[in-house]
């Protein structure tokens, strides 16, 4: 269904449901629903890459070192489940005095993340390495502007983090075709320490930036398969399934139109997060079915949040800028979202 023929049918009513993947007025949000986990041969398969400050009062190079490189491996359990259907916008057209209605459709999500394994350098005490530790919760929404919308941003993420973030990020959804393979692109995990451009991947890491030097080769022993902190993409790409057989790209960044994030004044004096990116690739897979006999459906997601702390080396008056990387391969457990709250429970620590 077209979204001006979804616009339509779901534009007079508004009405709440449980988000169910078989229901096509939920537009490109369809094949979001349900539970995903990582399960089966998608274990273990979430990776996370931060820089925080940090000083344990020693220099390197004649710097002060004043921040560490921490490495999560992780599991995590995303539940979208309730379905908004028909949310109103309302506006005008002064000029010729007629109605200007927006129609949205939202799901909505909660994301828990746990790590098993992680560490970081120089070593803090503070990554709980070996622990299985809560890292993440976000409760969230996605939506589909049906019309009305800007420099074609259909499709927009919301999501409120306890450290003291709330994000808006606006993008667009568009069709998976099988015949293609899926693309992952690279992604930079180095700072910007000047205004004019990001720390090259083949950098030899020297002084300010040795911290780095524990997570690229061949010193790395904590990415697997000769993998590491500048190949981070491989991690992703090494998941992604070959027998693709249709699907959906969400891409979404707070860069556009009126997107950004807004953080507590904490956040902002000391790592404030500025820029968010992220990209979700949901496919549904050829010749796979589950114990329910339902195609096996896989969601495997790229997110950079950009924190900014630090002085520019230039002088320039800005910030470094550190990425922040996540990413994961997942793989729905379940349609129906209810079937998700022992998942969470676990998660949650409340089950076995």
């Amino acid at each position: 269904m077209d979204k001006d023929a979804l616009s339509r049918r779901i534009g007079n009513s508004r009405y709440f449901g449980v988000a169910n993947s078989d229901v096509t007025d939920l537009g490109a949000l369809q094949l979001l629903t349900g539970v995903w986990q990582n399960a089966d041969r998608f274990a273990g398969r979430g990776w996370n890459m931060i820089a925080l400050p940090f000083s344990d009062g020693s220099e390197i190079g004649g710097d002060r070192r004043d921040y560490r490189v921490l490495a999560n491996q992780y599991n995590e359990t995303l539940v979208l489940k309730t379905a908004d259907k028909g949310v109103p916008n309302r506006g005008v057209i002064r000029e010729t005095d007629d109605n200007l209605d927006q129609t949205i459709v939202a799901l909505d999500y909660e994301q828990l993340i746990k790590q098993f394994r992680s560490e970081d350098n120089p070593v803090s005490g503070k990554a709980k390495e070996g622990e299985v530790a809560a890292i993440h919760h976000e409760p969230g929404l996605w939506l589909q502007i049906l019309n009305h919308h800007k420099s074609g941003a259909d499709i927009a993420r919301l999501g409120t983090i306890p450290h003291g973030n709330s994000v808006l990020a606006l993008g667009t959804a568009e069709n998976i075709d099988g015949k293609n393979p899926v693309v992952i692109e690279d992604v930079n995990p180095f700072p910007f320490l000047t205004a004019t451009g990001q720390v090259p991947l083949d950098d030899p890491l020297e002084n300010y930036l040795a911290p780095y030097q524990k997570f690229v080769a061949p010193a790395n022993e904590f990415f697997p398969n000769n993998l590491d902190l500048r190949n981070l993409h491989g991690l992703l790409q090494a998941a992604t399934p070959t027998n693709v057989k249709t699907g959906m790209k969400f891409s979404v960044s707070t860069e556009i139109e009126t997107g950004g994030i807004v953080n507590t004044p904490f956040i902002v004096e000391q790592a404030d997060a500025a820029v968010m990116r992220s990209t979700f690739w949901v496919m549904e897979l050829e010749g796979e079915s589950d114990n329910n006999g339902d195609p096996i459906v896989v969601m495997q997601y790229m997110q950079e949040v950009m924190l900014d702390f630090f002085d520019m080396f230039d002088n320039s008056g800005g910030r470094i800028r550190w990425p922040h990387i996540s990413l994961n391969t997942m793989v729905r457990t379940a349609k129906d979202p209810a079937d998700g709250e022992e998942a969470m429970r676990w998660m949650r620590g409340l089950g076995e």
